[in-house]
């Protein structure tokens, strides 16, 4: 397949979707190296499904990661599952398919950590998570669909080092230094996730989206 844009990539992933049901939220995971258009694609998802009709909602991983200076300070990247909360990650996706509203922080990447105000998400037909973490162990028995994005070392790096100047403000040395352990996490700890996942894409810097594994339903 040649590289798509990313409502393409919307357009493959609502085809692969199970009809709307009444037993509870499908769950949608978006999963893989930070930077590769995981909240775009997310956000986007969500709105075409609420423009067919759906009652579509989402979050993201980040918003259960410790804070920036505790990661640091413990030597972690958000690569490693010990940067995460996923007992809470978990319990918030069960109380969802339980009927039950939730309260999430959004996670603030200037700041580097949870902002104060919470945003409470209600139950819905659909809930889209996106982040790093989106295939843990404990969030993977609970999901519908999942797509992995993953991409050449070269093209990653440029979108990190692109997004850490962009979103978080670095300076052009700061953007680029932690770039190879993250790498090196991310081989690690994320990318052998992309063996639980129904879907791989491979990104480029342009945001181009190849991809590589096929559900049952997609063309």
């Amino acid at each position: 397949m040649n590289p798509q844009n990313t409502q393409g990539l919307i357009d493959h992933l609502i085809r692969a979707l199970p009809a709307p049901r009444t037993s509870g939220p499908q769950v949608l995971a978006l999963c893989g190296w930070a930077d590769t258009g995981k909240t775009t694609l997310a956000a986007g998802l969500i709105e075409a499904l609420r423009q067919r009709g759906w009652h579509a909602d989402g979050f993201s991983t980040d918003s259960f990661l410790l804070p920036r200076p505790q990661r640091q300070a413990l030597g972690l990247s958000g690569y490693d599952p010990r940067s995460l909360d996923e007992a809470g990650l978990a319990q918030t996706v069960a109380q969802l398919r339980q009927g039950l509203g939730v309260d999430v922080r959004p996670y603030c990447n200037r700041l580097g950590r949870q902002l104060d105000e919470a945003r409470r998400i209600e139950p819905a037909e659909l809930i889209v998570i996106e982040g790093i973490h989106a295939l843990a162990a404990a969030l993977r028995p609970h999901l519908t669909l999942s797509l992995f994005l993953d991409g050449d070392d070269a093209e990653l790096a440029q979108l990190r080092a692109q997004a850490n100047q962009g979103k978080r403000g670095m300076d052009a040395a700061e953007a680029v230094r932690r770039i190879p352990a993250e790498l090196a996490d991310y081989g690690l700890h994320v990318r052998p996730l992309q063996r639980h996942a129904d879907l791989v894409a491979q990104v480029d810097r342009d945001y181009g989206y190849r991809l590589l594994t096929v559900a049952t339903g997609l063309t």
